[in-house]
């Protein structure tokens, strides 16, 4: 399957951020798709625009829209720069799966940016408070959400690795891992982990108040 790729850091940060609201809540990433004999391998991100109050048109408990100006001023960065956007919203709730209001959401702004990037591969990333999920914009092709560096994540899950940072900067981190490799430390670090009685897993944290 084709990843999303960030560091762990960055992933806790959004499930935070965006979780830590009633209303449904947006970020964009932006990154470089990695493409093999025209197949995507992964996107790996590389910076976030988190969007201020105003750039809302709509946001409630229910849905989230962006004002198109701010769509706007992120496709533009995206075709001058040739980077691959990520649009990222909260379901503040138990629902984890990309919902129909999303699927249309989806489908005109994949729509919007075949005309102003064409060839550029973009996704939509979902997070809920048991989940993170990803495909890629305006289809069901789903994407793993991969977090590395000092902590391993996997989705929603994730462990923490003994010891030194396993890579000191994040270009080394997405120059040396590739799908197979990332799949090897994930089960080397459960073996370990597993041997030392240790959990294997923990949840990223995930701060979000009583929405009552």
């Amino acid at each position: 399957m084709s990843r999303v790729v960030l560091t762990a850091e960055l992933l806790a940060q959004l499930r935070t951020e965006l979780l830590a609201h009633c209303d449904e809540t947006c970020a964009v990433l932006f990154g470089r798709a990695v493409l093999r004999d025209g197949r995507l391998i992964r996107l790996v991100v590389r910076d976030v625009q988190w969007p201020k109050p105003e750039d809302y048109l709509i946001r409630t408990g229910i849905a989230a829209q962006l004002r198109p100006e701010f769509v706007a001023g992120v496709a533009q960065r995206a075709r001058r720069s040739g980077e691959s956007l990520v649009f990222v919203h909260s379901h503040p709730f138990d629902f984890n799966k990309f919902s129909p209001i999303d699927d249309t959401g989806e489908a005109a702004l994949a729509e919007f940016f075949a005309g102003r990037t064409p060839g550029t591969i973009h996704a939509a990333m979902l997070i809920t408070p048991d989940a993170t999920l990803a495909r890629r914009l305006g289809t069901t092709e789903a994407l793993a959400v991969v977090g590395v560096g000092s902590y391993l994540a996997w989705g929603s899950q994730g462990i923490t690795l003994p010891g030194q940072p396993f890579f000191e900067r994040q270009e080394r981190v997405f120059g040396i891992l590739g799908q197979q490799r990332l799949r090897n430390l994930r089960r080397h670090w459960n073996r370990r982990l597993g041997a030392a009685g240790a959990p294997r897993n923990r949840q990223l944290p995930a701060h979000r108040p009583g929405c009552g």
